[in-house]
């Protein structure tokens, strides 16, 4: 990227930052940014452009924008790349083992549930308060995704859930935790049963390649799923590794 090109984004990110604080106009804008009013009024003509804001013409000022809005919203729309890729082997999954499939990533403290396949059966699992606004140790998701965070990421993030722990369930300690991830991350994916829901089976591969930690599942009435374990464990497995290679290519 050009300094030039560096300088815009930066400047338009302020710009942006202003309008959420309240500040819509462009003398407001330019004293606050400390730039000269022309910049501001050529910046959020692009912005404006983009969708990224909007101008009210009777009183000259500016607003965010319903493109930036619906970002924000629903953050599943700046993924549309990982999903592109990872439906066609969650189908592939879907047709041989017909359970639930799901692609999750990791959003800060968030898990995020991207895309789903649901079961065939009548009878199936559903985890509807998985898309939580944070984590838990619960279920082999949450556990293949934390297992791709660095040590002083998945450092912090411990402490921070212990700490923010108010569910009243016992955890695992902190040593316990780091052992359980660490091995989940030499083998490249990780089981529960029960964990999350009763009665349940999930199966999750790590998804390599991507900015954030990602995650493709197989989630399963125990009793179907589990005498399927090591036929379906290598396809997971593989169909996380082809969307891997994928996102390297």
């Amino acid at each position: 990227m050009t300094s030039t090109a560096y300088k815009s984004i930066s400047r338009a990110a302020k710009i942006l930052s202003c309008l959420s604080d309240g500040r819509n106009s462009v003398t407001e804008i330019a004293r606050y940014c400390e730039l000269s009013k022309s910049t501001v009024s050529r910046l959020l003509s692009a912005l404006e452009q983009s969708n990224l804001a909007i101008r009210d013409p009777l009183h000259r000022q500016y607003f965010l924008g319903y493109l930036l809005n619906r970002l924000v919203a629903n953050p599943k729309t700046t993924h549309l790349n990982l999903i592109t890729l990872s439906v066609g082997e969650m189908n592939h999954l879907s047709k041989i083992c017909g359970e639930t499939v799901v692609l999750d990533v990791l959003i800060g403290i968030r898990n995020v549930r991207l895309h789903l396949i649901p079961s065939v059966h009548d009878i199936r699992v559903y985890d509807e308060n998985y898309d939580l606004t944070s984590l838990n140790f619960q279920g082999a998701a949450i556990k293949a995704l934390l297992s791709q965070l660095d040590r002083r990421e998945l450092a912090s993030v411990i402490n921070y859930l212990m700490a923010e722990n108010t569910t009243g369930n016992s955890a695992p300690g902190k040593t316990a935790i780091i052992t359980q991830l660490n091995q989940i991350r030499q083998q490249g994916y990780a089981m529960s049963r029960g964990e999350r829901i009763a009665g349940a089976v999930a199966i999750s591969a790590a998804i390599q390649g991507y900015h954030l930690p990602a995650a493709l599942t197989v989630l399963g009435v125990q009793s179907r799923l589990e005498p399927r374990t090591a036929e379906l464990l290598p396809e997971i497995i593989a169909s996380a590794r082809r969307i891997s290679n994928n996102l390297l290519h």
